[in-house]
């Protein structure tokens, strides 16, 4: 949806509460001065669903989640200079 928006800083906030196969892969590939996502999904498909999706952004950024899901739901999809808050 956004993957090479080299202009984009922050994200849209993802609001939905699950994330179906495929919904967000790839979305902000590309995307090297995005530095804040807000993404407050409690479930995921099994099918890769954020495959992708935050490579090649901002090496440093913040990742907004609910405090519903561990940390680990996340596990390898945000950049390792990220902060993750929980709200």
């Amino acid at each position: 949806m956004f993957r090479n928006c080299t202009s984009l800083v922050k994200a849209p906030e993802l609001a939905a509460s699950s994330i179906g196969a495929r919904s967000y892969w790839s979305m902000f590939y590309g995307c090297s001065k995005l530095n804040y996502v807000r993404c407050l999904a409690t479930s995921k498909s099994t099918n890769n669903p954020i495959s992708n999706w935050l490579t090649g952004v901002s090496t440093t950024g913040t990742f907004v989640k609910s405090a519903d899901i561990e940390d680990s739901f996340w596990t390898d999809s945000i950049p390792s200079g990220w902060t993750i808050k929980n709200v």
